[in-house]
């Protein structure tokens, strides 16, 4: 049997739910990037979310010079600038099997590899391993 994939605006809307029931209060919403990003604003501190179609399955192949192993998870560098200005502290990663990953902005940038995809985009991928799961009911 197919598991059902989750879809973007659903996912989000529940991990929103749990941010406002673990006492945040969200003061706006900044869709972008096709609506596969967001950025809420919100107390007590701001968070990113992506929905990922897929992790990064070549991650460990790509950077094994550099001693990775496993899968991996990127995000271009104009969003992480984006999460920059507007102070966010936490990225949470949504997968189409309902999984929800986080890491703080700050360790993912210390611990990701820039680089270039051949559609000339400039990502910072790290491994998923990095990432905690969170317990979010979606």
């Amino acid at each position: 049997m197919k598991q059902e994939v989750l879809k973007a605006d659903v996912a989000f809307r529940k991990v929103i739910d749990w941010l406002i029931n673990h006492d945040f209060e969200v003061a706006n919403v900044l869709p972008f990037n096709e609506n596969r990003y967001m950025i809420v604003i919100a107390k007590p501190f701001n968070v990113f979310i992506k929905y990922s179609r897929d992790t990064f399955h070549n991650f460990g192949y790509q950077f094994r010079k550099e001693g990775a192993t496993g899968v991996g998870e990127s995000i271009n560098t104009a969003a992480l600038k984006t999460c920059i200005q507007n102070k966010v502290k936490k990225l949470y990663s949504i997968f189409p099997n309902g999984h929800i990953y986080s890491i703080s902005l700050q360790d993912f940038l210390v611990n990701s590899f820039k680089w270039q995809q051949k559609e000339d985009t400039e990502v910072r991928s790290i491994s998923i391993h990095l990432f905690k799961r969170e317990d979010i009911e979606v």
